[in-house]
């Protein structure tokens, strides 16, 4: 490796990650990408007029964006030096079991969820799996310790998601919310997957494949 490959790797890996300011920074700016997604899919059903009963349609538009997106990840993964080509059993069970939670399921339930509601609270709900996530993983993951200062983040973001669905002084929860929280335990379920599957499959193998392979379960489906 040459001096200046050592170099920027140095100040990618080791300056910039490892300050406070600018991992903040960063999750501040992924948040705001991901929030994006949701009145963006709704643009997109709009401009392909999908009809809001006509559910198959959304998830064929789900399994096509997913196909291409889990494609597209391991042939980066590929292009980088990493081998995505060969896929043991436990590899391929692993991705399977992923690609149909995070993506076949929690995507039809998003999409068809999300052409029923408000996009801004679409993403609300979205973000409610975090909540889940934090206050669970302790019960199946003996290192993530649930702290009080986890059990306060996750106090304040639920009474966040509640004023934003209140109406007046009462809460409105209808079948449409119904759908979105299916989709929160979809991703719930698929991130304990993915934990449990870490020392079997590298992140963007698991992460491509599951896409790819979750993708074309919906587009079967649907088609």
């Amino acid at each position: 490796m040459s001096t200046n490959s050592r170099s920027m790797t140095a100040f990618s890996a080791e300056t910039f990650f490892s300050r406070r300011r600018n991992m903040a920074l960063m999750a501040v700016f992924y948040t705001f990408i991901w929030g994006c997604a949701f009145p963006l899919v709704k643009i997109c059903m709009d401009s392909f007029q999908i009809a809001v009963t006509d559910h198959m349609s959304k998830c064929l538009l789900a399994g096509i964006r997913f196909t291409f997106s889990g494609i597209l990840t391991l042939l980066c993964s590929g292009a980088s030096g990493n081998s995505c080509g060969r896929v043991t059993k436990k590899q391929l069970k692993c991705a399977v079991l992923y690609g149909i939670t995070a993506t076949t399921l929690q995507y039809a339930f998003t999409y068809v969820g999300l052409s029923m509601i408000d996009g801004a609270k679409g993403a609300i709900y979205d973000q409610m799996g975090v909540f889940v996530i934090v206050l669970t993983s302790g019960i199946f993951f003996h290192g993530d310790r649930l702290s009080v200062m986890k059990l306060i983040g996750c106090m304040l973001g639920f009474a966040g998601v509640l004023v934003i669905n209140a109406d007046g002084c009462g809460f409105m929860f209808n079948p449409k919310d119904g759908i979105m929280m299916l989709a929160v335990i979809c991703q719930t379920t698929s991130c304990f997957i993915a934990k449990g599957c870490a020392g079997m499959i590298p992140a963007a193998k698991l992460t491509g494949y599951g896409q790819l392979i979750g993708g074309a379960i919906l587009c079967s489906i649907s088609l």
